[in-house]
């Protein structure tokens, strides 16, 4: 009888140890898969915001304006002057600034969501019409692309205004998930809000 509870014993110790060891094994896998899991996601969280604050800075330099008259009387309101938005000083600054909307959709485009890309997207259509409706090319006269920024200041301001909350609600907005542009919503998404830009 003494031998039995001795073996009973140990054969209980040791499938106890088994048990345990397998155990801590299988959860230990499932730990590491959520861990690595979430670091993926946390990795693509970090790439998406980064694409949001270029966005962000991108939109913000809008907010730059410059009066028509620079040599205006310091007593005078500023908001009173007429004023256009700086990129659009010249031909040179206003291809530069569209250039630079073709890089931050080059860098930024896979990460951020589909209304954020209409937008960028309306915009950049928005400025080739008004280039081309205003014939800003080389040679124009800096007058003329002052001109096309007094005139069409509260159409890029709309759009600024716009772009701008939606950018600050997808930033305060977590956890965040990739979206693919391609499909019927990408589709209508964008015609939506590319018929909202049109230069008018």
């Amino acid at each position: 009888m003494d031998g039995l509870n001795w073996n009973q014993l140990l054969i209980g110790v040791l499938s106890g140890s088994v048990l345990s060891g397998l155990g801590s094994w299988l959860f230990y896998n499932q730990r590491l898969a959520r861990e690595r899991k979430s670091g993926g996601k946390k990795m693509i969280a970090d790439e998406m915001l980064k694409a949001l604050e270029i966005v962000r800075d991108y939109e913000r330099k809008i907010r730059t304006i410059e009066n028509v008259w620079p040599d205006m009387d310091a007593t005078k309101d500023p908001f009173d002057a007429l004023a256009y938005p700086a990129f659009m000083f010249d031909q040179s600054a206003f291809y530069s600034y569209l250039n630079e909307l073709g890089h931050v959709l080059d860098i930024a485009e896979p990460y951020l969501d589909r209304k954020t890309v209409a937008y960028l997207y309306a915009f950049q259509r928005y400025l080739l019409s008004l280039a081309q409706a205003e014939r800003i090319g080389e040679g124009t006269p800096e007058v003329i692309v002052r001109q096309a920024g007094v005139t069409h200041k509260t159409e890029i301001d709309r759009w600024q205004k716009h772009i701008d909350a939606h950018v600050v609600k997808c930033i305060n907005r977590h956890p965040w998930k990739l979206q693919s542009l391609s499909g019927l919503r990408w589709g209508l998404l964008r015609s939506r809000i590319i018929k909202k830009y049109q230069l008018q």
